[in-house]
């Protein structure tokens, strides 16, 4: 027989149902009343060993805010391949080494241990903080190895000169020294908070700085908050007298490795494995297209992991004249033509004409969108979302022959086999027919003066975007509606402007 449990007020038993719980009621006094604590089932445990459901809490934020699916992502970067990211990111060295491999950023690569040797990433870009929405920068990375002297490690959002060794200016960072690790809040050139994590209490949480942590820290203008692998650490509030954490409000991406001074034991190195940006609670609005190109996706960067490059070409460089394209091809572009998604053609050949046959079409750009890499090191393969596109075209060197000109342009989506358009469809190879779009027509007038614009612009803007995948073509053909014998020394430049984004 139980224990029977008695109040000692009402002299009433407690009572339990038939499962055998104790039955109980909250209080509907407000003083009297104690907390609940919300939890939701992730999953029912029915395929794990023992059965066990999932029960996760709900989560609020420094603001009173239950966390729900609204955050908005504004970045997110890992280090595939073997190159950084130049188009968004610096990598000032100062007598150091930082290499790009096996999926990690590593600065100081080399083993650096002299004084005032260092190496610093910073984003070109930067992230804005919104009143109490808090801004959220997360990285994953470890540290090669703990014995070291001399040198300091930081990482988080900062307000930097490009030096790697300058003293941060304006926010919020982790700082690793010989004396352990530490949360950093830098404000208008003054460093005004430094805190260091118990490295006990590191250890009861089983977390070691040389695995791969994922370090968070959320800003908004009245706190800041230090998080490792899900546990906050440290918190930050706003100076009473302050304004605001940060002086700038819009702080970039860093992290460096420097050496203050000769480091006697092993070398400091930090290996940088992912980096993202996102704002919590609020809804931006923003569209999905905007974020990709603050992101770095625009299509007229190459992709992550990809070669740096810009992906419109032939455009002419200072000083430099026009490369003509002699060659009329519906396969491939002519000797010296402007290959890319976008650019400058020009359809020339001095000293002679070229003669245009009527609907034989020519191809004035061609852009392959990078593979799928199979082989070490694997390198991301995005689509590319093409929004809106312009052409223009004009002619210029010497005056246009004695009839009418007109082009009809035909852009060709998704071909997989190579420039020509014309490959066959075959999922065993693969290879994929190029599908076909009409933009419009470009008509010139006869004898056309030097400088005649070809009318209208094509303008065109995608609803419903047009989308091609990693290895796909993106390739224009324009095919002459009339016979158009270009006259010697004549120039036909055609431009052609793709707005859109990877993904």
């Amino acid at each position: 027989m139980g224990l029977p449990i008695k109040g000692g007020v009402s002299n009433v038993l407690a009572d339990v149902n038939a499962n055998h719980e104790l039955n109980t009621a909250l209080s509907a006094l407000k003083d009297n009343a104690g907390f609940v604590k919300i939890a939701a089932s992730a999953d029912e445990g029915l395929g794990m060993t023992g059965g066990v459901k999932t029960i996760r809490e709900a989560d609020a934020t420094e603001d009173y805010r239950l966390r729900i699916g609204q955050d908005s992502i504004l970045f997110q970067e890992g280090f595939p391949g073997t190159a950084i990211n130049s188009s968004i990111w610096g990598l000032p060295i100062a007598s150091s080494t930082a290499v790009v491999a096996g999926g990690f950023l590593t600065l100081n690569n080399g083993g650096s241990a002299i004084s005032a040797q260092g190496a610093m990433l910073r984003s070109h870009r930067t992230f804005p903080v919104f009143a109490t929405f808090p801004l959220f920068f997360e990285t994953l990375l470890n540290i090669t190895n703990l014995t070291f002297n001399n040198a300091t490690a930081e990482w988080g959002l900062n307000n930097i000169g490009v030096a790697p060794g300058t003293a941060g200016v304006d926010g919020m960072f982790f700082r690793l020294t010989a004396s352990g690790l530490s949360c950093v809040l830098a404000n208008n050139a003054s460093e005004i908070a430094e805190i260091t994590i118990d490295p006990t209490k590191l250890s009861v949480n089983s977390i070691v700085l040389t695995n791969t942590n994922h370090y968070l820290i959320a800003v908004n203008d009245d706190s800041v908050t230090y998080w490792i692998n899900d546990i906050k650490f440290v918190s930050i509030p706003r100076p009473t007298v302050g304004a605001s954490v940060t002086h700038s409000q819009q702080l970039p991406i860093f992290a460096r490795q420097i050496n203050t001074s000769t480091n006697t034991l092993n070398a400091l190195k930090v290996n940088i494995a992912m980096i993202t940006i996102s704002v919590g609670d609020m809804d931006m609005g923003k569209p999905w297209s905007h974020r990709k190109a603050g992101a770095g996706d625009m299509i007229i960067q190459s992709i992550t992991g990809q070669a740096v490059a810009k992906t419109s070409t032939g455009i002419i460089a200072s000083g430099a004249a026009p490369t003509e394209m002699s060659t009329w091809s519906a396969t491939a572009l002519g000797t010296g033509g402007a290959a890319g998604l976008g650019g400058l053609q020009v359809l020339s050949k001095v000293g002679t004409g070229i003669t245009l046959t009527a609907d034989t079409p020519g191809l004035i750009f061609s852009y392959q969108i990078p593979a799928l890499a199979t082989a070490a090191p694997v390198t991301p393969a995005k689509s590319l979302v093409l929004t809106a596109i312009k052409i223009s075209a004009m002619s210029r060197g010497a005056a246009g022959p004695g009839n009418l000109g007109v082009f009809h342009y035909i852009l060709f989506v998704g071909g997989l086999g190579g420039a020509s358009p014309a490959t066959a469809e075959n999922a065993a190879t693969p290879a994929k027919l190029a599908r076909p779009l009409s933009l419009g027509m470009h008509s010139i007038i006869a004898t056309a003066p030097i400088g005649t614009m070809f009318t209208p612009d094509i303008q065109l803007a995608f609803d419903s975007p047009l989308v091609w995948q990693p290895g796909e073509w993106f390739t224009i053909m324009a095919i002459p509606l009339v016979g158009y014998a270009i006259a010697a020394n004549q120039q036909i430049f055609f431009t052609c402007t793709p707005i859109g984004y990877w993904e």
